[in-house]
C-alpha cells in the first residue's frame, strides 16, 4: 500500500531541490497532441538528441553545451551533466503535448548508481498551462540519494506559496530499474515494477490542475553541486504508447478514497430498519491499525446495539485498506475470537470509477474458531456498478451528487443485491438490501460530531 514520507529531511531536500526547477526552466507551450495509438520510442543510441521528440528545459539549442550543465547522448545512453559549481536540474521534456483527458503509457530505463548524496533521477508529467516558463503543477516518480536512497512519487498543485510535497517514500539499495507512468484521464500511477494500479507504489490525482487541457513528459536530473550524470548515471529506452480518451466518451472517474474515508476516528451513527419492521442502531468507527502480512490495515470497528448478548459484549472488526487497486478488506474478527479470512483481499470498492463501470471480484472466506482452528470455507463473488449520481434526503441532513452504486454479493447459499449511497468525504449515507434499510444518522470527524451533518 502507498506509504508515508517519514523523513522530514528528505522530504525538505526534495522539495528544495525541485523548487529550483522554477529558476533554471523555460520552455514553450505546444499545441500539438500525438495521436491515439502512437508510439514514441528512443533508445539514445545516435549520438544525436532527436529535436522531433525532445527539447532542453530552457529551450536553448538542443547541441549547445550548458555553461554548467547540459544533457547529451553519448555510449549509447542519455547522460546529464552538472560541473559541481552549482546546485541544479538539468533534462529533456518532450515537443509535443498529450491531451489530458486521455490514456496514455510511458517508461524510461535508469542506471543512478553515480549520482551522489543530494541527487538523483526522475520521470515527470507536467501541466502545459503552467509550466510554460517554470514549474509550477507537476508530478514525478524518482530515484536519489537523499539521506540514503529512496523511492519517492512528489507532487506540486502549484497552489499559492505550497511547496511541492513528497507522497510516497521506500528507501532501496537498488540504483538502476525502470521509471513507470501510467495516466488515465488525470489520475497517474507511479511505479518501477510495471504499469497500472497493481504495480503503483502511489498514484496522483491532478484533476485540479490550474486550465489543464495538455501535459507533457520530462526525463530529468538534478543535484546539489554534484556530478549529476556520468558513465554509470544515465537514462535509456525511453517508449511512450498513448491510448484512446480514457474510456469511451471520456467520462468523468470519480477517485473513491474521497468518498470513503478512513482517517482515525471517523465514527458513523446509522438507523438501521429491517424487513420484518425493528430498529436498531449499528455504530462504525476507524480505531487503530493491524498489521495484515506485509500491509498495515486500518480497522473499522462495529458496535450492534441491538443483538447484545446479556453480559456479553457484541462487535466485530473488519481490516481493510485503500491500495492501488481499491479498498481491500483482509480479514472480519469478532468479540468472542472468532474471524474470519479473505484470500485473496475482497476489494471492496474500486480505486476509481465512471458511470456504467462494474468491479467484479471473487474471493473465499475461511471462517476460524478463537482457537485459530477452521470452521468452513465459501466462495464470495461481489460485482458493484456506478450508476451516477443523486441527492439523498435521510435523518442526517441533506446530500448533494451522492455516488449511486448497485450491486450483487453472491456466496454458496444466496444472491443478494443491494443499493449504495456515498457522499464525498463522508462516506455511506444510505444503503439497501433484501434484509434491511439503512441510513446515515449522525457522523463525527475530527472530534467534532455533526448530527444532522452539515
Amino acid at each position: 500500500m502507498y506509504s508515508q514520507c517519514s523523513n522530514e529531511p528528505l522530504c525538505n531536500e526534495i522539495m528544495k531541490k525541485t523548487i529550483l526547477l522554477i529558476f533554471v526552466t523555460t520552455f514553450l507551450s505546444c499545441s500539438f497532441a500525438w495521436a491515439a495509438g502512437t508510439i514514441i520510442s528512443d533508445n539514445f543510441d545516435d549520438g544525436i538528441i532527436g529535436t522531433s521528440i525532445w527539447r532542453n528545459f530552457k529551450n536553448e539549442p538542443i547541441d549547445e553545451n550548458y555553461p554548467s550543465r547540459y544533457p547529451v547522448e553519448q555510449n549509447g545512453h542519455l547522460e546529464i551533466y552538472n560541473d559541481g559549481i552549482e546546485d541544479d536540474t538539468a533534462g529533456l521534456r518532450t515537443v509535443i503535448n498529450l491531451p489530458s483527458d486521455g490514456y496514455f503509457e510511458v517508461q524510461v530505463s535508469f542506471n543512478a548508481s553515480e549520482c551522489d548524496e543530494q541527487s538523483g533521477l526522475s520521470l515527470a508529467v507536467h501541466n502545459a498551462t503552467t509550466d510554460y516558463d517554470h514549474f509550477v503543477q507537476f508530478a514525478m516518480i524518482g530515484n536519489a540519494v537523499m539521506d540514503g536512497r529512496k523511492w519517492f512519487v512528489m507532487k506540486s498543485s502549484g497552489i499559492g506559496d505550497e511547496e511541492p510535497v513528497i507522497t510516497a517514500s521506500e528507501p532501496t539499495s537498488v540504483s538502476t530499474g525502470v521509471f513507470y507512468i501510467t495516466y488515465d484521464a488525470g489520475i497517474i500511477d507511479f511505479s518501477y515494477t510495471g504499469y497500472g494500479a497493481e504495480n503503483a507504489i502511489d498514484y496522483v490525482d491532478v484533476r485540479d490542475w490550474t486550465d489543464c487541457t495538455d501535459v507533457w513528459i520530462a526525463l530529468s536530473a538534478w543535484s546539489n553541486g554534484v556530478l549529476l550524470s556520468g558513465a554509470g548515471s544515465y537514462f535509456d529506452d525511453f517508449c511512450l504508447e498513448t491510448g484512446p480518451v480514457s474510456k469511451p466518451g471520456g467520462s468523468y472517474k470519480y477517485l473513491l478514497a474521497q468518498y470513503y474515508p478512513l482517517d482515525e476516528g471517523i465514527t458513523w451513527n446509522y438507523l438501521q430498519t429491517y424487513a420484518e419492521g425493528n430498529k436498531n442502531y449499528e455504530i462504525y468507527c476507524i480505531g487503530g491499525t493491524e498489521a495484515v502480512g506485509n500491509e498495515a490495515a486500518d480497522r473499522l470497528w462495529n458496535f450492534d446495539s441491538g443483538n447484545f448478548e446479556e453480559g456479553e459484549p457484541d462487535y466485530s472488526y473488519e481490516c481493510m485498506a485503500w491500495t492501488p487497486e481499491g479498498l481491500k478488506v483482509y480479514k472480519r474478527i469478532c468479540s468472542d475470537g472468532s474471524y474470519s479470512i479473505y484470500d485473496p483481499p475482497m476489494i471492496k470498492l474500486p480505486r476509481s470509477i465512471q458511470v456504467g463501470e462494474t468491479l467484479s471480484n471473487t474471493t473465499t472466506i475461511t471462517e476460524y474458531d478463537a482457537d485459530g482452528n477452521p470452521i468452513e470455507s465459501s466462495t464470495l463473488r461481489m460485482d458493484i456498478t456506478l450508476e451516477g449520481q443523486e441527492d439523498v434526503e435521510i435523518l442526517a441532513g441533506s446530500f448533494a451528487k451522492c455516488l449511486m452504486f448497485s450491486g450483487t454479493e453472491s456466496d454458496d447459499f444466496s444472491d443478494d443485491e443491494f443499493t449504495l449511497w456515498l457522499a464525498t468525504g463522508i462516506g455511506e449515507v444510505k444503503s439497501t438490501c433484501a434484509d434491511f434499510d439503512r441510513e446515515l444518522v449522525s457522523y463525527t470527524a475530527s472530534g467534532i460530531t455533526y448530527c444532522p451533518v452539515q
